[in-house]
């Protein structure tokens, strides 16, 4: 962070690496864009998938419609289905093992993993009820931010609150989650990977087992459950140039935000520096209040286009521009939300972006709930800059590409401001402005 006078604006709110897999408001009920990330200061999911809900009915109907398609044949399933049971009833031993509720759920997981795509699952009714449960407010968790490569399904820490039971067991970012209580997490969504094992009761214990890439051990954490309590924004002044670090689109997150910028302002602030690296997304309505706060009227911030190619385009309309010298500074892990925020400030010309290419998460998930309460999350919709460029799995060139010297994006957290050959770039080009 920037050297200088720092405030916490929660005082007025309240408030994985790619590769192998180790050995071991404007939308009311609308579309939420998918983040890569999830808040477990709490053990709950803050917006960890970019969610919207869709009452649907299923049976016979649907599987129909997908025979006629041709995308599945589901006369040969249920006749191959059938035959493999045979083969049960008359051969397999441990018949006191068989849990035919259990066999049915797989088929549907089983159905929804071939989709090819990290982001789409199918939930049980016991998982989506819990998915439903309330993500804001008071939570009991860890304290880490976590992400989740869309290509191995490796969940990674991104950054480890400080004070949080994460950092007094010993975690650091860039650890990969291996086990959750002696579950493999390394195969498991993002979302129940939260909700059904991080997830607890205050003052009951987790035993996360972790993979560290720099040492290639792995590690087991004890960590006690408790009340966390973080800050998403954090604010700093230098002189003239102020510096906000957003580490995810909470629900908290857009008024941290615009109270970090008015008070640096009335601080004199004339420059300002957003720091979204490592940040792995959260709310689109957060993402969208943040950036209409800073571009002028009936600007577009990013648009969406669905399967039936019908196009729901979001202006800027609150009437409030922050006209000032902006960087916004983004490396490999800052995703989703965060690129909508990058596209928007880079294509309206509001900001010069500074690090290194973005993820590359354009995408949108979508939940439709069954009627028998089990639930789907599909990937739906594809986002697109106010240029018209979809990013997924092509992310943002930066306007001014900046290595990050040691090249090891979680060492953010622990470096000093001085070492960050990134933001000293920052400053750099806003000292020239």
């Amino acid at each position: 962070m920037v050297n200088g006078e720092e405030f916490n604006s929660s005082m007025m709110y309240g408030g994985m690496p790619s590769g192998a897999k180790p050995p071991k408001s404007r939308f009311g009920l609308g579309v939420l864009v998918g983040a890569l990330g999830a808040f477990l200061i709490c053990g709950a999911m803050f917006a960890a998938g970019s969610i919207a809900l869709r009452k649907q009915e299923a049976g016979l109907q649907s599987q129909e419609e997908n025979t006629v398609s041709g995308k599945t044949d589901w006369k040969k399933v249920e006749k191959k289905l059938d035959r493999i049971g045979k083969y049960v009833d008359d051969y397999y031993i441990f018949d006191d093992r068989l849990d035919p509720e259990l066999q049915e759920e797989y088929i549907y997981k089983g159905y929804m993993a071939a989709m090819g795509d990290v982001y789409t699952t199918y939930y049980t009714k016991e998982e989506w009820d819990e998915m439903e449960e309330q993500t804001s407010g008071s939570y009991v968790g860890i304290g880490v931010l976590v992400q989740q490569d869309r290509n191995t399904g490796l969940v990674t820490a991104v950054k480890v609150f400080s004070g949080s039971p994460a950092e007094e067991a010993g975690m650091k970012a860039g650890d990969i989650f291996a086990e959750v209580g002696g579950v493999d997490a390394t195969t498991m969504d993002l979302d129940m990977l939260v909700q059904n094992h991080i997830r607890g009761e205050e003052g009951t214990e987790v035993v996360i087992t972790v993979y560290r890439p720099d040492s290639g051990e792995y590690i087991d954490m004890p960590i006690e459950r408790r009340k966390v309590s973080v800050d998403t924004v954090e604010a700093k002044i230098n002189g003239d140039i102020g510096y906000i670090s957003v580490s995810e689109f909470d629900q908290v997150s857009a008024g941290q935000f615009m109270a970090a910028i008015d008070t640096l302002q009335e601080r004199g602030m004339k420059k300002l520096i957003v720091d979204m690296r490592n940040n792995p997304g959260g709310e689109v309505n957060t993402v969208i209040t943040m950036t209409d706060y800073l571009l002028d009227q009936d600007q577009v911030i990013f648009s969406m286009a669905g399967k039936k190619g019908k196009e729901r385009v979001f202006k800027s309309e609150d009437h409030h521009k922050v006209d000032l010298p902006t960087v916004v500074l983004v490396n490999g892990n800052s995703a989703s939300a965060a690129e909508i925020f990058t596209g928007a400030l880079k294509d309206n010309h509001a900001a010069t972006i500074v690090g290194t290419k973005t993820f590359g998460k354009g995408i949108v998930q979508s939940v439709f709930e069954l009627d028998d309460g089990s639930a789907l999350k599909i990937t739906t919709e594809r986002y697109y800059t106010p240029s018209g460029q979809n990013i997924h799995e092509q992310g943002i060139e930066p306007d001014v590409v900046v290595e990050l010297d040691g090249g090891n994006d979680y060492a953010l957290s622990s470096m000093k401001e001085e070492e960050d050959n990134q933001l000293q770039k920052a400053m750099e080009i806003l000292m020239a402005k």
